[in-house]
């Protein structure tokens, strides 16, 4: 894993009764940051994943009794794709209010999605981060200058999301595949777009 400059802040704002939340577009490395981060701070920690049905059907339920007994006891409980669980904000509020022993750690990969449904609700409780591609700095951390220098043309031309890093001579193809798979996905998702041929051709 390329060490990421965001992780010692995460560390900091950890158990300060506030909720962690980390937004950017997908396959940029925020399930595998707080995966990272989670392991290093709470070997026992919960992971829900917000795509899961069966995880939706368990967070349904503003009760606090539902609730708490979802957070299963985990002093670290990490929410990835908040956005896909209905009135998250309300439930989030709920339980950073109800349980401030448990730090609440949410990802989302829509930041236009989370932050409808997190932003009144969640006023004053949280700590909101931004992930991005991984940046020419972090490389030059994790492979020195020279060697991060020698790839900047790559990068200029590819860009810097992880996948498109390690996997070395298939960058465009990996590139199409998340533009088409994951950027079409979100953007789509959105209410009011009726041109998708036309909003193809400006992407």
């Amino acid at each position: 894993m390329i060490g990421r400059h965001l992780l010692p802040q995460l560390k900091k704002d950890l158990f300060k009764g506030k909720i962690i939340s980390i937004l950017g577009p997908r396959q940029v490395g925020k399930t595998t940051l707080v995966r990272e981060l989670a392991k290093q701070i709470e070997p026992g920690y919960l992971y829900l994943n917000g795509d899961l049905s069966s995880v939706q059907d368990l967070l349904s339920s503003n009760s606090l009794a539902n609730l708490k007994a979802a957070t299963q006891g985990a002093k670290l409980v990490v929410l990835d794709e908040a956005q896909r669980i209905s009135d998250v904000g309300l439930k989030l509020k709920i339980l950073v209010d109800e349980l401030p022993e448990v730090q609440l750690l949410i990802t989302g990969s829509s930041s236009l999605d989370l932050a409808f449904g997190t932003n009144e609700p969640l006023t004053g409780r949280k700590f909101q981060h931004y992930l991005f591609p991984i940046s020419f700095s972090e490389l030059v951390d994790n492979q020195g200058f020279a060697k991060a220098l020698d790839q900047l043309e790559q990068r200029l031309i590819f860009g810097s999301y992880p996948e498109v890093i390690n996997e070395s001579g298939q960058e465009r193809r990996y590139l199409e595949l998340i533009s088409e798979s994951y950027l079409y996905k979100d953007l789509l998702h959105q209410p009011g777009i009726r041109r998708v041929d036309l909003l193809q051709k400006i992407l």
